[in-house]
């Protein structure tokens, strides 16, 4: 017959067990959310968790060039358009 505290600590490491289960489960979960986001060829291509987590990298950076680029390009319409009121004012 089991003494109390064995059967204590086997339903602690079951309860142990069951919550490192359903945290995989959540971790395999957004692995999964997060590659169906990211632009790969092929498409159908089975990717590691490794690298998901480089391509979520190189995507996010590609992103902030992208802005980066815009911002850029909205700065010079701003100053274009401010160039060419003052030159329109002074006619």
């Amino acid at each position: 017959m089991r003494g109390r505290n064995e059967m204590s600590s086997w339903a602690t490491s079951t309860q142990q067990s069951e919550r490192e289960r359903l945290r995989q489960v959540y971790v395999n979960r957004a692995f999964a959310n997060l590659r169906k986001i990211l632009p790969s060829y092929p498409i159908n291509k089975k990717m590691s968790k490794h690298e998901i987590l480089r391509g979520a990298i190189h995507y996010i950076a590609f992103l902030e060039r992208v802005r980066a680029s815009q911002d850029r390009r909205a700065l010079l319409q701003d100053n274009q358009a401010a160039v060419d009121d003052h030159v329109n004012a002074n006619v």
